[in-house]
């Protein structure tokens, strides 16, 4: 035993010990990981910044245009040599690519760039055009222009749009071989005459297919000139679709990549799922930590990606590094403990090892077992401990038994008394009917000025009181078995109010019938669930004492719950929240001596748990009572 325990101390501490190294590693990694998904985050938030900085320059400089006088004397077909001077300057001052001036039919008029022979050119797509030339207002956004639109717009755009695919690890396959589209920024904006009326438009482009402003500009501000290995830490890029058009990720001999496509699991989620993605990559030849985010245009339409990130292997060195730093420090720590473990062992031993002889014999059943360790100590403090506990559980040992002492013999003399009641009822029953034909036959023999006669009546009423209660201890003393057919509850409900019609009258009660239409036939014995409304309904009557009132009677199929509902509303005398407690115990009443058995509602109770429903009330004192009967559809 001795040797157990030392083996399992030494367990312990190489467990907790392996557990803190494993959990302060992964603490560790976690944090990297997060710190260095909140930078991809802010990264991708400012080249997402540069991009539509970019774009708005592009909606100003097509703006500024427009709001020449030479674009309006261009549709007015005048000044078309001066155009061929100042409108190819903006585009050198602005750094865009392309400016045509467009009639308002979408076609071209005159075109800034190189080209030039654009005169009655039309875009592919002139959604853009439209949109301005309605609303009045410059529209710039991200569009993909065919090489046909990029064409006469400049040949030179043509060209740089043209991209040959180059095969690329883990990306998608493609029967694709080039992209001849170009991704741009694009806008445009309406040309007004002196009157105020739209003469037509200027468009304007900067074509991102091996555009180097963004990407270098991002790349700059974020990561510098930190190299690994040879090779840029942090790297910025513009996709169409999953190929690169616009990036500073470099090969070995620091060519741009441009023609190579994004990796397999990136473009599922980002193009094709519409999600960003954070997290590792592999781009081209290297394992990177990414961030992704899909380009749209206007109608939301996935064009391509931005993406940065940064080299990851520089990262998971300085990781590793912590890592191995925090895993010596876990080393040494639990190899002194072990040290200590091994000293302060022989100590502690003999006292653990009693508490472990006597937690045995507890566990086994020995209440009355204790320990013997001398105090003064945390030992001897746990010895105390231990000993009040076998103590609490003795005693608690012995509550119990007597607690379920008293819970057995409470069942036995409730079962015994509900034997005592049937067999007193019946025997009380058979003499009981003797007493009451011989009352009656010495009533009809008493004249109606007999000064006995009302004695007689008093002592009928009372028997008849007596063979009512009698009745009742019957019913609920005994089990019957029930007739169980498919029945309709509205049906049950209009037969029983058929027999209380009469007395509802006479007791100057209105009655509101709201019964569901259509409600599904149950299996259930009809009788006894007419006795039960019945019970109810009489009730409500008598609640209203006789001063009139309201009775509804309502019905529902709650087809989610599997149930039907009658539900008995009164506006009578209601029922206080202390009777409430104890509607359905048997014997109890709330109607004067003489009134009541006590049993309608225990017996109303028995009969609808029968069936597996329940019977729930509402009440306000002074406002009403309402019963409501919950059957199952399925029946018994």
């Amino acid at each position: 035993m001795r040797k157990k325990l030392l083996i399992g101390f030494v367990l312990v501490v190489l467990l907790t010990g392996g557990t803190a190294g494993l959990v302060g590693l992964h603490f560790i990694s976690s944090r990297f990981y997060s710190e260095m998904q909140s930078q991809l985050v802010y990264d991708l938030n400012t080249t997402r910044g540069l991009f539509n900085q970019a774009l708005a320059d592009v909606s100003h400089a097509t703006a500024d245009a427009a709001e020449r006088r030479l674009a309006q004397e261009l549709l007015e077909g005048r000044n078309l040599a001066e155009a061929r001077r100042e409108l190819p300057a903006i585009l050198v001052r602005e750094g865009i690519d392309g400016l045509a001036v467009l009639d308002t039919d979408g076609r071209a008029v005159f075109c800034a760039g190189p080209g030039r022979r654009c005169r009655g050119k039309a875009l592919t797509d002139s959604d853009i055009v439209a949109k301005a030339m309605a609303s009045g207002e410059t529209v710039s956004e991200t569009l993909v222009l065919p090489r046909s639109d990029l064409a006469w717009l400049s040949p030179e755009l043509a060209e740089r749009s043209h991209i040959l695919l180059v095969p690329t690890l883990k990306s998608r396959p493609t029967n694709d071989t080039e992209l001849t589209a170009g991704l741009v920024l694009a806008a445009a904006a309406p040309v007004r005459g002196v009157s105020g009326k739209v003469l037509g438009s200027v468009f304007g482009v900067k074509l991102l297919s091996r555009s180097t402003d963004i990407v270098d500009k991002a790349t700059d501000m974020l990561y510098g000139d930190r190299m690994h290995r040879g090779r840029h830490v942090g790297t910025a890029t513009i996709f169409q679709g999953d190929v690169r058009i616009a990036t500073t990720v470099r090969d070995e001999k620091g060519e741009r990549m441009i023609g190579t496509r994004g990796a397999k699991d990136v473009c599922e989620q980002v193009l094709d799922a519409g999600r960003p993605w954070l997290g590792r990559a592999f781009v081209v030849s290297e394992w990177y930590l990414t961030a992704y985010e899909p380009i749209r245009d206007s109608r939301h339409r996935i064009l391509g990606m931005l993406y940065v990130g940064t080299l990851e292997a520089p990262f998971a060195l300085l990781e590793r590094g912590v890592l191995l730093v925090f895993l010596g420090i876990v080393l040494l720590g639990t190899a002194c403990a072990l040290v200590i473990s091994f000293v302060i062992a022989d100590r502690i031993l003999d006292p653990v090892f009693q508490l472990m002889t006597a937690s045995s014999r507890l566990g086994k059943g020995d209440l009355s077992t204790r320990v013997d360790i001398p105090p003064g100590d945390e030992l001897g403090e746990l010895g105390r401990t231990f000993n009040l506990m076998a103590d609490s559980i003795m005693q608690r040992d012995e509550q119990i038994k007597a607690h379920a002492q008293e819970v057995l013999k409470g069942t036995e003399r409730l079962a015994t008394i509900g034997r005592l009641a049937a067999g007193v009822a019946h025997e009380i029953n058979n003499p009981l009917g003797g007493i009451l034909v011989y009352t009656h036959l010495l009533l009809e023999d008493t004249p109606a000025a007999d000064p006995r006669r009302s004695n007689i009546e008093k002592v009928v009423r009372e028997t008849e009181r007596v063979r009512r209660i009698v009745r009742g201890l019957l019913e609920f003393a005994r089990e019957t078995e029930s007739r169980v057919e498919e029945n309709d509850l509205n049906d049950l409900v209009l037969k029983t109010l058929d027999l209380v019609h009469r007395q509802l009258l006479l007791e100057k009660v209105s009655l509101v019938k709201d019964l569901a239409p259509a409600l599904p036939p149950i299996p259930l014995d009809g009788d006894r669930i007419r006795q039960v409304l019945l019970n109810l309904i009489l009730n409500a009557v008598e609640s209203m004492e006789g001063k009139g009132g309201s009775l509804t009677i309502a019905t529902r199929h709650r087809l989610e719950a599997g149930t039907v509902e009658a539900s008995i509303a009164d506006t009578g005398c209601g029922i206080s929240a202390e009777n409430k407690k104890r509607l359905f115990e048997p014997f109890f009443t709330t109607k004067p001596v003489g009134k009541g058995t006590g049993l309608g509602l225990a017996i109303s109770y028995g009969i609808v748990k029968k069936h597996g429903g329940a019977i729930t009330v509402e009440s306000a004192e002074g406002k009403g009572t309402t019963f409501t009967i919950v059957l199952p559809t399925r029946g018994i």
